[in-house]
């Protein structure tokens, strides 16, 4: 058996054929301003957060130890144990 899709049009039309009377809804709500989407919601956290960090004056960011990290990371001499990491990783989360 083959199901066709059906639109959101056909359904309407299917059930009003299928009744005898019709009936004719009003609506009693006012029109209001749509919701913001979720992206918009997101984007608007977002702008926020940056002007918080933006407004900050100092950095908690080491800056120094962060230019150590790439030029280890670069030059071959900052390697990862895999086992430990996991390990750590997995009693961070337990």
């Amino acid at each position: 058996m083959k199901i066709a899709p059906t639109s959101v049009e056909n359904l309407s039309a299917t059930a009003q054929s299928g009744s005898k009377k019709k009936t004719q809804q009003t609506s009693t709500t006012t029109p209001s301003a749509p919701a913001p989407s979720v992206d918009e919601l997101t984007q608007s956290s977002l702008n926020a957060a940056h002007q918080t960090l933006q407004a900050e004056p100092q950095s908690d960011v080491d800056m120094e130890s962060v230019s150590q990290m790439q030029a280890a990371i670069a030059e071959g001499r900052f390697t990862v144990n895999n086992d430990e990491l996991a390990a750590s990783m997995l009693s961070f989360f337990n």
